[in-house]
């Protein structure tokens, strides 16, 4: 874990990766999908000193803070779905590695479908 948070804490998020991960968290129900525009505001307005900067660990930051309103249940729910995605449980990242985020980062108004609401939601910010 430790040589995980340390690498998570190297690797700048830019905001085209963080939106392209938090999309991801919600397709697999690590979090829900109308949470993916507060977890991305909270990444991009991180208080804490020790994640000012946008790093892959800042982003996790912003999951687990955000986490923090779900019930226990739920709460269990997100930290499994995140554990996995960051590889923080020791093995590989299912971010980061051969299937990992998209390439192409999303574009404004992009229509996504949201799988736990089933429903096509739009995100991205103008660049």
């Amino acid at each position: 874990m430790e040589t995980v948070s340390e690498g998570l804490k190297l690797h700048e998020a830019h905001p085209d990766e963080a939106r392209a991960v938090i999309v991801r968290a919600a397709e697999i129900n690590a979090i829900n999908c109308g949470d993916i525009v507060p977890v991305f505001r909270a990444f991009r307005h991180l208080c804490h000193e020790e994640f000012v900067e946008p790093t892959r660990w800042s982003l996790l930051n912003a999951f687990t803070e955000h986490a923090k309103k779900y019930s226990p249940g739920r709460a269990d729910v997100c930290r499994r779905g995140l554990t996995r995605l960051f590889g923080t449980d020791g093995k590989r990242s299912a971010l980061w590695g051969d299937h990992g985020i998209r390439e192409h980062p999303l574009k404004y108004g992009e229509a996504l479908f949201c799988p736990t609401a089933g429903t096509p939601l739009c995100f991205g910010s103008p660049s």
